[in-house]
């Protein structure tokens, strides 16, 4: 339904969306990412545990991706709004709905781009210390 012309965002858990959608909506975003290889991309939409998608007019432009064990923790590998509707709370309800997929009582985790720090923070999500990590080698 479109209010004022302006056309409504749908969300889905498990869209499924294609590899060329996932990669089209990062270079959107203005936020980088190292997988440009549709074959690869297809293998990280496979292996995730959880996918948010949302879309206005069918345009995949929202996409969440979680790796969870459904019970203790969840980690939020991907989250990314296409740049013309940032602002619209898309990433907010990406990030809702994959809490709730993970379930209640999960713990969440994420990297966050350093110019998404304040959205996450706005969230209400706190900042650690006793994270750590191998560098891709």
């Amino acid at each position: 339904m479109e209010r004022d012309n302006v056309p409504e965002i749908t969300y889905a858990l498990e869209d499924c969306p294609t590899p060329v959608e996932v990669i089209r909506v990062f270079v959107a975003s203005g936020l980088p990412h190292a997988l440009d290889d549709p074959a690869k991309m297809a293998r990280l939409i496979e292996t995730a545990d959880v996918i948010v998608c949302a879309r206005e007019d069918g345009r995949l432009v929202g996409f969440a991706r979680a790796l969870t064990d459904f019970l203790y923790t969840c980690y939020l590998s991907d989250l990314v709004v296409d740049a013309a509707c940032q602002g619209k709370g898309v990433g907010a309800e990406l990030v809702r709905r994959v809490r709730c997929a993970a379930g209640e009582g999960v713990r969440f985790h994420l990297f966050a781009a350093p110019g998404a720090v304040t959205f996450y923070e706005r969230l209400g999500m706190k900042r650690v210390d006793d994270a750590w990590e191998w560098p891709a080698a």
